[in-house]
């Protein structure tokens, strides 16, 4: 019997015999989790290290969604398993992230002592969650960095219909567009390498096998074929007041034309 465990909205499974086949686990989860309008995207939640095996929860998929997906596969492939939260996490401490990987600042998401969407780019997040099929899933209104000379606000997000993700995408792009065009501040021009507002397409940021450490914040590399989107927009922390002000106007404007 394997045995498991939750930690950091990591499952990790006890497993020295290899009872669980770590391709047939990753299809599987990709069957039920990671397509988009039927089309999978070559996700590698589950890993194998040595006797154990963790599998990651991120990119606004329910930690528990995850789980119930996980005994499924057990059941269905009749392998004995217990949920123990008590046995030791010595032996893979080392590649086991350090806090909830769902978030941290190489992935967006939130400070670790704010427990609420901040303020700054809360409305952009909301306005997107509104469209058919988007799902946002870190966030950040950007602070004061003075080793990197400029802050940074942005919004990850996934998408689970093409249409859904061409429609505010479009929406999105044009209402950019509108509001930089009344911007009336010299710091805002196409010259910038700050105070610039870009939108990527990114594929294969988690890196599931390897963890290192930055400042005491864990963070990941690319490796795996996961697919999702985000609005970057790198500013000086002197003119915050005025990029939260822009990121307001930019939702007002796409919720207008939605």
């Amino acid at each position: 019997m394997i045995k498991i465990l939750l930690k950091n909205n990591t499952i990790v499974a006890f497993d020295p015999d290899h009872k669980i086949n770590v391709d047939e686990l990753n299809k599987y989860l990709i069957s039920l989790i990671d397509k988009i309008d039927g089309h999978s995207q070559l996700v590698q939640r589950a890993i194998r290290q040595e006797e154990y095996l963790l599998i990651n929860q991120y990119a606004n998929v329910s930690v528990n969604f995850l789980v119930d997906i996980f005994n499924k596969f057990l059941e269905q492939f009749k392998i004995e398993y217990d949920w123990d939260d008590k046995f030791s996490d010595e032996s893979f401490s080392d590649f086991l992230p350090n806090r909830d990987i769902s978030t941290g600042e190489m992935a967006g998401g939130k400070t670790p002592d704010t427990k609420q969407i901040e303020k700054g780019i809360e409305p952009l997040v909301e306005i997107l969650n509104e469209f058919e099929g988007i799902q946002t899933f870190t966030s950040c209104e950007g602070h004061d960095d003075r080793r990197r000379g400029e802050s940074l606000a942005y919004v990850n997000w996934r998408a689970s219909s093409l249409d859904g993700l061409n429609y505010s995408t479009f929406i999105l792009k044009n209402a950019i567009k509108t509001v930089w065009e009344k911007i009336d501040n010299k710091d805002f021009n196409t010259y910038q390498t700050t105070n610039k507002i870009s939108l990527k397409f990114n594929t294969s940021l988690w890196r599931n096998s390897e963890y290192g450490s930055r400042d005491g914040v864990c963070v990941r590399g690319a490796k795996y074929g996961e697919n999702f989107y985000k609005f970057d927009f790198p500013y000086e922390y002197r003119l915050q007041k005025l990029v939260f002000n822009i990121i307001k106007d930019i939702a007002f404007e796409m919720k207008k034309n939605k």
